[in-house]
């Protein structure tokens, strides 16, 4: 049985409210000086994940893999940025806490480069033990002990994601999937979702990128990527640190879940 002409036409209406959508929340960008500030700094980010993983051509089996993640980190961060312009805010942060998982993989690669091969022969479905989620999530604090501040926050992070949109989750569902008390069936606008989402994408393609490059060593990225990233570093990402602060506390985070239902 083929679809029919009003069953495509019901589907493809759809598309002309995600559009409408967008068109508002770029104007609303625009006009606000802070997404324009996260934006410039997922630009900067994006443009060095694609400088690192699709431009520089691997030298070997293992440069190969980390490039084969940048593709997947670039996704993540384009899905991400397409769905908050779209109004799906909580799908987006599934899009972001694959962000995170790529970041936690990159750093087990980065401080034991034996796991690259164990990694690329896993064939089970569940994955390996070691390369599970909350095995990279706890390796990852473990090696930033002495950072405890940032490692909580980023932790944090995940948990929040994992909270508010990756699991099917009823708090998810009040904070997201909301507008003015009523359920949102489709995508729509609200300022202050959109706001904090383009503050953790601008953190999140951020750190991802910068655990790219150490996956591959300054070393071996050579003087041009070099140079883009300290001008990224400087005039980027050391500005707006000093304007927003580090990762969200888990306080801060709290007060999102506790987001009012209009």
């Amino acid at each position: 049985m083929s679809i029919t002409a009003d069953e495509i036409k019901s589907l493809n209406s759809l598309l002309g409210k995600e559009i409408e959508n967008q068109t508002t929340v770029l104007s609303f960008i625009e006009k606000d000086t802070d997404s324009l500030n996260h934006l410039r700094l997922i630009h900067g980010a994006i443009n060095l994940i694609v400088l690192v993983a699709r431009d520089k051509k691997p030298e070997d089996r293992d440069e190969f893999t980390f490039s084969e993640l940048g593709n997947r980190i670039f996704h993540d961060c384009s899905s991400a940025y397409s769905l908050i312009l779209k109004g799906y805010y909580h799908v987006a942060t599934m899009s972001l806490r694959d962000l995170l998982e790529c970041t936690f993989l990159l750093h087990l690669f980065t401080v034991e480069p034996s796991k690259i091969t164990e990694w690329r022969m896993v064939r089970n479905k569940k994955g390996d033990p070691p390369f599970k989620p909350a095995a990279l999530r706890r390796k990852f604090n473990e090696t930033f002990a002495e950072d405890k501040t940032n490692a909580s926050r980023i932790d944090a992070m995940y948990s929040f994601f994992c909270k508010i949109g990756t699991h099917p989750t009823y708090i998810g569902s009040l904070v997201l999937l909301r507008q003015e008390g009523k359920p949102v069936w489709g995508s729509y606008f609200q300022k202050e979702k959109t706001q904090i989402l383009l503050l953790l994408l601008a953190q999140c393609s951020t750190l991802a990128m910068c655990h790219l490059l150490q996956a591959f060593g300054s070393e071996k990225v050579g003087p041009r990527i070099n140079t883009v990233w300290q001008n990224f570093y400087d005039n980027n990402w050391s500005p707006w640190i000093s304007k927003y602060g580090g990762f969200l506390d888990q306080a801060s985070l709290n007060k999102i879940l506790d987001f009012p239902v209009e």
